[in-house]
């Protein structure tokens, strides 16, 4: 596990593992965290399918795997490079808790776009933030990224407080964009490194 980013970081999905914090780790996921994911989606199901249209699509395990497989493949292929956001409290003896994803959702040229979600329970404490600010820090010093982009809908409060705290900028007003294939409204926060 890298727990910060170097050059080894970079090769294969083993090296794509990222310690944010002390309790907190990116890593993509695998076919065995299927279960785990679809059951942290379910539980957020409702609120995370007013901002995310690919929630209604994701009903099973194997729509999940389904995912995963395209998520590992895109990774492979440097479109993207989506990751499972785990936590491990202190005083738990077992493996690291999946409670949402991070990751850079569209690679293009030198431009990549950030994407998260975020169980519930976990919100409020920075995890998204502090995910965010590493996946920054990979784009640019090991991507090559000159521009990092947050794509959100004009009402979702959250993560346009998450763009202005990672000090993203926007000049536009809400315009329609290709979000996990449908249309909607939507307010694109830049950074240029």
């Amino acid at each position: 596990m890298c727990d910060v980013p170097s050059e080894s970081c970079i090769d294969g999905f083993d090296g794509h593992v990222y310690q944010v914090k002390s309790d907190i780790m990116l890593r993509p996921l695998t076919e065995e965290d299927a279960s785990e994911s679809l059951e942290v989606v379910n539980k957020n199901r409702d609120r995370l399918a007013k901002w995310l249209p690919w929630v209604e699509g994701t009903n099973n395990v194997k729509d999940e795997i389904q995912y995963i497989r395209e998520a590992r493949n895109s990774i492979m292929h440097g479109e993207k490079l989506e990751m499972g956001l785990f936590y491990k409290s202190n005083s738990e003896k077992n493996e690291a808790k999946l409670i949402g994803a991070c990751g850079f959702v569209k690679i293009q040229g030198k431009t990549g776009q950030l994407g998260y979600w975020l169980d519930e329970d976990y919100m409020g404490q920075g995890i998204v933030t502090d995910s965010c600010k590493t996946l920054i820090d990979v784009g640019v010093n090991f991507l090559g990224l000159k521009t990092i982009e947050i794509v959100v809908q004009p009402n979702n409060v959250q993560s346009i407080h998450v763009a202005k705290r990672l000090g993203f900028e926007t000049n536009s007003e809400p315009c329609t964009t290709d979000c996990y294939g449908k249309k909607t409204k939507a307010i694109t926060f830049k950074i240029e490194k």
